[in-house]
């Protein structure tokens, strides 16, 4: 049973949720500054545990065999929807991979450089991966090491 058109009326989410707060309804609680430093610190703390876990996680893939850290970062590629994982090319810092993966209705070819070692990675990589690109008739190119960009 529908009420009478007159009956009807139209609230908005933010008049709502107002009228709750002034009306002091219960599910809204205000929080006190010590309940906020509280969360603020809680946060902090959360990403400074993130940051830490990253750096243990980059020192351990540094210390992997270059076999290894290959399948490792081909069993990332294949959870990440790479399809026809190839290798076009090894060398002593690493292996050169091609790939597909589907974007949308693209398909997209890959040309993906996986370099081992905790190095930073230097202008003169990007520019060897640009030049695979373009000899491995890529669209994109993906660089995998655990060193810094």
């Amino acid at each position: 049973m529908t009420p009478p058109p007159s009956a009807i009326s139209v609230v908005l989410r933010s008049q709502r949720k107002r009228d709750r707060e002034e009306l002091g309804a219960p599910g809204v609680v205000a929080a006190t500054p010590e309940d906020l430093a509280l969360v603020h610190t809680a946060r902090t703390s959360v990403k400074d545990a993130r940051k830490a876990m990253a750096r243990v996680f980059r020192k351990k893939l540094t210390e992997l065999e270059t076999g290894t850290f290959e399948k490792a970062c081909v069993k990332l590629l294949h959870a990440n929807g790479f399809r026809e994982l190839k290798v076009a090319r090894r060398a002593k810092d690493g292996a050169l991979l091609s790939a597909r993966k589907k974007e949308g209705s693209l398909e997209l070819r890959f040309a993906i450089r996986i370099i081992r070692g905790s190095t930073q990675v230097e202008r003169r990589v990007v520019q060897d991966l640009r030049r695979d690109v373009g000899q491995l008739s890529a669209n994109l190119g993906l660089l995998l090491t655990p060193g810094e960009a």
